[in-house]
């Protein structure tokens, strides 16, 4: 019996994105052992590996439409293109030149998931991929507690940790499940659905103890309460103004109250150590500003960031913050580019949810919201083999195809119009 081509490439993208979610990872690598965590686990590169070539033999058949994507994003092309310079000053060269090959093929796995499907269908197959990895953490967190290792023994003791090393880490997932199915949401009982999805997502990250995801899906409900009535406002720039106006108060008096509001959250104004960790880190940025220390070419590897382990008595992964994770690799340059970009993206979002009122239409100005909220307290949004690289990337095409239409075959102006049902806009070269 043959099995369907078609069917084989939606298993190779559902498979991917499991994987890139970090699930059962600790069951093939030792997460507590800082040099596996860097240098990483030879089976699993050559599964990455066997992954990258499969994902590039399946986008050479659309390679005119990566090409646009790439030419016409210029800010991003950079980007990466100073990941794989990195290597002539990192460190460790030849961990930065892998590190910066991965994601690219990360990269383009991204590109040729916003290609295949619409962001209807992209949701779809999200929602399958997220559901499933949080009904397994559960499963496995009731059924074979302690199954999974941990990178910290004492935190799993804190907390539910799931299918992943961290809690942190399976907390995130949760908001994230949340927020696509939220997106996703539609038709009869929508508010019952979005009230059991919200209801299920507060009581896992109860359950997993994990303060910054529940700040996050507070401000991440928060804002999708609001958007819709910013996004469809006569004067949206008067909205704006009335938002800043009322928000910079709001941010004095919890910058000036941070230990009280802290204490609430059952943390203490150091936010767990962070705080000590980025004032060592900047320290060690402003040593190399302008291009860094190297894509992946700083924690566990310059001489830096032994002395920041050394400081701490533990060796520190990243940041804990992705914009100075960002920074200390490829130094302002690489800061900048990439905050100008998501700028760039984020404003076709803008406009694409403005041309849309369906609600899988505020997915991608959600998930930037998601992801710029996480980059406060996680590493660099610049990761291989990582989701929230791989949808940092579809939903940074989508918006792309959405807002500036572009010659190409049949099949991909379908694509493109499935994904714009409104007027499409002018394009523009960035």
């Amino acid at each position: 019996m043959r099995v369907p081509l078609r069917f084989l490439s939606e298993v190779f993208t559902v498979v991917v994105l499991f994987l890139s979610t970090g699930a059962f990872l600790s069951l093939v690598i030792d997460v507590s052992n800082p040099d596996t965590q860097t240098h990483g686990s030879t089976g699993l590169q050559l599964v990455w590996s066997c992954i990258y070539v499969l994902a590039a033999l399946r986008a050479l058949a659309r390679y005119r439409e990566i090409v646009w994507f790439l030419r016409s994003n210029k800010l991003l092309t950079l980007l990466l293109a100073l990941a794989v310079l990195s290597t002539l000053w990192s460190g460790d060269p030849g961990l930065t030149f892998r590190r910066s090959i991965a994601v690219l093929a990360t990269t383009l796995f991204g590109i040729d998931f916003a290609l295949r499907y619409s962001i209807q269908e992209q949701l779809r197959r999200l929602c399958f991929v997220l559901g499933l990895a949080v009904l397994l953490s559960v499963i496995v967190q009731v059924c074979w507690p302690g199954l999974i290792p941990v990178v910290n023994a004492t935190s799993a003791a804190e907390g539910w940790n799931g299918a992943f090393p961290q809690k942190n880490m399976f907390a995130r997932v949760i908001v994230l499940t949340a927020l696509a199915f939220l997106m996703r949401s539609s038709g009869r009982r929508r508010l019952f659905k979005n009230g059991l999805v919200i209801c299920c997502a507060f009581a896992l990250i109860g359950a997993a103890q994990a303060r910054t995801a529940l700040v996050v899906l507070l401000a991440l409900l928060f804002l999708w309460a609001g958007s819709r009535f910013l996004l469809s406002a006569r004067h949206p720039g008067l909205v704006w103004l009335v938002g800043v106006v009322t928000g910079l108060p709001i941010l004095y008096l919890a910058s000036t109250n941070l230990e009280y509001l802290t204490g609430i959250l059952g943390r203490n104004s150091t936010l767990t150590g962070r705080v000590g960790i980025w004032h060592m880190a900047f320290a060690s940025f402003l040593k190399r500003p302008l291009l860094g220390y190297g894509y992946s070419g700083f924690w566990n590897v310059s001489s830096e960031a032994l002395k920041i382990n050394s400081a701490l008595h533990w060796t520190v992964p990243h940041a804990h913050n992705g914009f100075l994770d960002l920074a200390l690799q490829l130094g302002l340059a690489g800061l900048c580019l990439y905050l100008t970009y998501y700028v760039i993206v984020v404003r076709r979002a803008v406009e694409y949810a403005r041309s849309n009122s369906s609600a899988e239409a505020m997915w991608p100005l959600a998930y930037l919201a998601f992801s710029f909220l996480y980059s406060f307290t996680e590493s660099s949004p610049l990761t291989s083999n990582s989701m929230s690289w791989i949808l940092y990337i579809s939903v940074a095409y989508s918006v792309a195809a959405a807002s500036a239409f572009h010659p190409a075959e049949p099949e991909t102006a379908v694509a493109v119009a499935e994904l714009t049902p409104g007027p499409q806009l002018n394009r523009g070269e960035i």
